[in-house]
């Protein structure tokens, strides 16, 4: 599955790598940005 080959040479390579799990419902968006954020000031 090309989902598998993409996340296991993306761990190969150490960049940094987040997933989230939604419905995309408008609902989310907050939550989706408190788990971005923090990933992103993180990783600058």
């Amino acid at each position: 599955m090309e989902k598998d080959l993409v996340n296991r040479q993306i761990k190969e390579r150490n960049i940094p790598m987040l997933t989230l799990h939604t419905d995309y419902g408008q609902e989310n968006i907050e939550t989706l940005r408190n788990r971005i954020e923090p990933f992103l000031e993180i990783n600058r």
